[in-house]
């Protein structure tokens, strides 16, 4: 693993709040049956590598299988909160790598234009989707240098209007057109 994970370098991809889920099951079986001594727990997950690859895994440095993730032990998959908490993890590593440049883009086809125009290495790209606001807020009190945003001109055209969260936003009225606002606000 690279560095900015809760585990260290080099470690099995298990959080720390499975590990000790784990440890706790296994302590209160050898109380059970009053064994002591150590005990290896070894986790497989056969195609695990081929899987591996079609998630984050190898731009968080996670190389060999599946990473067993979790702050609860309860999977709520698709949550905007596991969503926005896997942009931070992301933010984390590029930081303990010492990336000064990281993109947050909306999807498969913008973050090929960010990193074909920029040259990033895979664990600069941040897949932000719907989540500017948490990329941002974010980035405000954990910041890298720079920061590339990329994503369609619907997407972008919300963002200059101030919606946060892109399409999924509740709409709103509008109160000009996005050139007008992108003019106003290109100070920025």
């Amino acid at each position: 693993t690279r560095p900015g994970l809760p585990i260290g370098i080099g470690e099995a991809a298990i959080n720390p709040v499975p590990r000790r889920m784990m440890t706790a099951e296994v302590d209160a079986v050898a109380a059970e049956y009053g064994v002591s001594g150590d005990v290896e727990i070894r986790i497989s997950v056969p195609g695990g590598e081929a899987l591996a690859a079609k998630t984050w895994n190898p731009r968080l440095g996670i190389v060999g299988g599946l990473s067993i993730l979790g702050t609860t032990g309860v999977v709520r998959p698709f949550s905007c909160a596991a969503w926005i908490a896997s942009i931070h993890r992301g933010i984390d590593v590029a930081r303990a790598s010492g990336l000064e440049h990281v993109a947050g883009c909306t999807g498969a086809q913008s973050e090929r234009a960010v990193q074909g125009l920029h040259g990033l290495p895979d664990h600069a790209m941040l897949d932000m989707g719907d989540f500017a606001g948490g990329l941002i807020k974010y980035l405000v009190k954990h910041p890298v240098p720079r920061l590339t945003i990329g994503g369609g001109m619907a997407k972008l055209a919300k963002l200059v209007r101030g919606i946060a969260r892109g399409l999924m936003a509740p709409p709103r009225p509008d109160s000009g057109s996005p050139t007008r606002h992108a003019e106003r606000d290109a100070a920025w």
